[in-house]
């Protein structure tokens, strides 16, 4: 069977590079190499300036520093207190000594730091106290038409609005390993297209908006590896599209990640659980979901007014409901594994033209509940639920693939005899039908659809003069019609 495989660049910001200094002194002259802090946008020669501490020379403010400060210089900030508002427009590296000690405080207005240039590095703050507007977008630290910057190491709390404010065409900036909580608005927010960033191994808790969100055509960004819990709105939020979140850890939000009018997002990997309304909310289309562990959430997977998205090989259970979709139209779920919810999928009106295949669903207090027409479930294992089906209003679905196969289900009793003149010992039960009243093609065995055993061929096949292919081999089963890719129309005949 065929797979798919989902790779992602994750642009680097920061490239270290080597400085050479010569080095003069009295009957010596020799070279120095050493690893440097510049950026792809520094220059070589940099000065290092230092704020606070008892050295000569030092400033007492950031702000001095950097008035005073050239492209490419770096700012050394001793541990205290700094009550400023930061506005940095030089391209330079600005480093504390600490991120519990060196703390800049703003005082309740405004931004605590504002980016108005490309190629800054700011790392090892406390950076606290920011203004409260959502119109401007207050912050701890703002990056404003701003690009190439790299944030890292600060711990960023208790700001009036948001801790991290990526603002109006921000690009291509790198957000890692920060600790961000309590503050007022969102822990990072990325608005008005502000695009190809990554955001990697935060942590963001107690946030009174979303731990991440991306807003206003915010598109293409990478998120990986952050934890996001305890956040009053949503885990992970984006309405923009081209979006790669992957690997992180949400629970205790209230929705996990959530993907409103954004489309062609990957969310790959991900643990989402203990979210008090649901794990992962799409009302959008073209959305990839895979792989990931949804658990303990009021909903699994809610799909609302979406369409032709992908739900493959994600493990959902402990839900009150596993998957709930309603007016949502042409997605497809395969390889789920469902189980131990009270409702596994929870199918409700106006939802059409869906396909469930190669699901397990399983040990859930109500299997599948439909009450949606026009819906293709087949090939699923559909075992030991309390209820394994409870139609609502005898919706019309089809529950096989079209070549007389439809799903393996626990509580089928009927025999494999070729009674009502159809193929005896194919897999496929020919009595008691149709099972659960829409099954007339149940298998007897759990994963009937797939080979039983490797086959031993008895020759190459051979064609005939209207192109059929017959090949020929021993088996233990007599079977017919086992479809290899259930998108493709590729049929065998078997001879024995």
């Amino acid at each position: 069977m065929g797979g798919t495989i989902v790779k992602s660049k994750i642009p680097n910001g920061i490239i270290s590079i080597y400085l050479i200094f010569l080095l003069v002194s009295t009957g010596f002259a020799g070279l120095l190499v050493f690893p440097g802090v510049l950026d792809e946008g520094g220059v070589e020669g940099a000065t290092t300036r230092y704020v606070g501490g008892s050295g000569p020379g030092n400033y007492s403010k950031i702000q001095d520093a950097i008035d005073n400060a050239t492209t490419g210089d770096i700012i050394r900030v001793y541990a205290g207190i700094y009550y400023e508002n930061v506005i940095v427009n030089k391209s330079i590296t600005l480093i504390g000594n600490g991120s519990k000690n060196t703390i800049i405080d703003g005082g309740g207005t405004g931004d605590v730091i504002i980016v108005d240039v490309n190629w800054v590095n700011i790392s090892n703050f406390n950076i606290t106290n920011s203004g409260n507007s959502f119109v401007s977008g207050d912050g701890g630290i703002k990056l404003n038409y701003a690009q190439n910057c790299k944030i890292n190491d600060n711990n960023v709390s208790n700001n009036g609005q948001n801790g991290i404010c990526v603002w109006r065409y921000s690009k291509n900036n790198t957000i890692e390993n920060n600790n961000i909580f309590n503050n007022g608005g969102k822990g990072i927010g990325l608005w008005f297209y502000s695009s190809n960033n990554s955001i990697i191994n935060n942590i963001l808790i107690n946030n009174s908006d979303d731990g991440i969100a991306f807003v206003h055509n915010s598109f293409n960004n990478t998120v990986i590896n952050n934890l996001a819990s305890n956040n009053c709105y949503n885990g992970i939020y984006f309405s923009s599209t081209g979006n790669f979140i992957a690997n992180n850890t949400v629970f205790n939000n209230n929705r996990g990640i959530f993907n409103c009018l954004g489309m062609n997002n990957i969310i790959v990997n991900n643990t989402v659980s203990w979210n008090n309304d649901s794990g992962i909310h799409i009302s959008t289309s073209n959305t990839q979901i895979i792989n990931n562990n949804i658990s303990n959430n009021k909903k699994g997977i809610i799909l609302e007014f979406a369409d032709s998205d992908t739900i493959n090989n994600n493990t959902i259970s402990k839900n009150v409901e596993g998957i709930y979709l309603w007016m949502s139209e042409n997605n497809k779920f395969r390889n789920n594994t469902i189980s131990n919810n009270r409702i596994g999928i929870n199918h409700i009106d106006g939802s059409t033209h869906n396909k469930f295949i190669k699901n397990l669903i399983s040990k859930n207090d109500r299997g599948i509940n439909i009450s949606a027409n026009s819906n293709f479930l087949y090939h699923n294992n559909i075992i030991d639920n309390t209820i394994q089906l409870y139609n609502s209003g005898s919706p019309s679905n089809t529950w096989d693939n079209g070549a007389n196969e439809g799903n393996f289900w626990s509580d089928y009793n009927g025999l494999d005899n070729g009674s009502n003149g159809r193929i005896a010992g194919d897999g496929i039960g020919d009595t008691n039908l149709p099972h659960q009243s829409v099954d007339n093609y149940p298998f007897i065995r759990s994963n009937g659809w797939l080979f039983p055993s490797t086959p031993i061929l008895l020759g190459p096949g051979n064609i005939d003069s209207d192109g059929n292919y017959t090949i020929s081999w021993y088996n233990d089963l007599k079977a017919t019609g086992f479809i290899l890719e259930e998108d493709k129309d590729i049929y065998f005949n078997f001879m024995y």
